[in-house]
């Protein structure tokens, strides 16, 4: 090798460990925004193998509780039951339910979305100014119609809150839970169950849709040869979530361009 080359390679070598301290000193020192609008795209582990996929799947489409990727911000040994259930109910009692909550809608998705942010920042979790808060709870709300709007045009799907909530319950989801978002759920359940479904599906209704669409996209999407269980079921999943990024861009463009400035 030239002396030429040499020096080449190595201001090479000395520019890529400064660009890589660069972009990590930034990532590091990223803020965190509780309550942050969600991703277009899920983000689909493909590291697990076959037994897990499911877990992957669910994990990813789960909504914000105040974590970063390093772990909670706040440990919930910090907080008694009384506490929590204190927090629950004076977010309960301020939020102010603007609409039928009944049955599924809009509506009562964004007044829950609204909720859960309120009630883990009195837990001290920090989060959006007010506008920004609004932002996300529309992009929730928005976000889980167009779920439902998809699924139906694509896998013939036709949500059951009854169905939904025997998933629910044959799952054992509840079991797993934070017992943060477990006081909350038992709080709202106290005062109404409407409010207490509607809870539910802020939480859940992506897991119960994905199951219940994913047998048809098995059956137009065959698998490939060289291709695991894992890589499978995430490239089903990838499909279904380009037809709601492609919807939501179709219905909603003024809401992807406020996404964006928040980004």
């Amino acid at each position: 090798m030239t002396k030429n080359k040499v020096i080449y390679l190595s201001i090479g070598a000395i520019l890529l460990i400064i660009l890589s301290s660069i972009l990590l000193y930034l990532y590091s020192n990223e803020p965190d925004h509780f309550g942050e609008a969600p991703s277009l795209d899920a983000q689909i582990t493909d590291t697990r193998d076959s037994a897990e996929v499911n877990e992957g799947i669910t994990d990813s489409i789960n909504i914000s509780q105040g974590e970063d990727e390093a772990g909670e911000l706040y440990s919930i040994e910090e907080y008694d039951q009384e506490e929590l259930i204190s927090s629950a109910k004076q977010a309960i009692e301020d939020i102010d339910f603007t609409g039928s909550f009944s049955e599924l809608n809009e509506n009562a998705l964004f007044d829950q979305a609204l909720l859960n942010d309120y009630y883990f920042s009195l837990l001290g979790d920090q989060f959006a100014n007010e506008e920004e808060q609004d932002a996300n709870a529309e992009w929730e709300a928005r976000e889980l119609m167009a779920w439902i709007s998809v699924a139906e045009a694509t896998a013939d799907f036709h949500y059951d809150e009854n169905n939904f909530l025997t998933f629910i319950e044959a799952e054992n989801i509840l079991e797993s839970e934070d017992l943060r978002t477990t006081v909350l759920l038992n709080e709202l359940e106290s005062e109404n169950s409407d409010l207490y479904v509607r809870g539910l599906e802020l939480r859940y209704l992506k897991f119960f849709i994905w199951e219940e669409v994913k047998g048809t996209y098995e059956q137009e999407h065959a698998s490939e040869a060289d291709e695991t269980d894992v890589d499978y079921e995430n490239r089903l999943y990838w499909l279904f979530e380009d037809e709601v990024t492609n919807y939501m861009i179709e219905n909603y463009p003024e809401l992807i361009e406020d996404y964006e400035s928040y980004d």
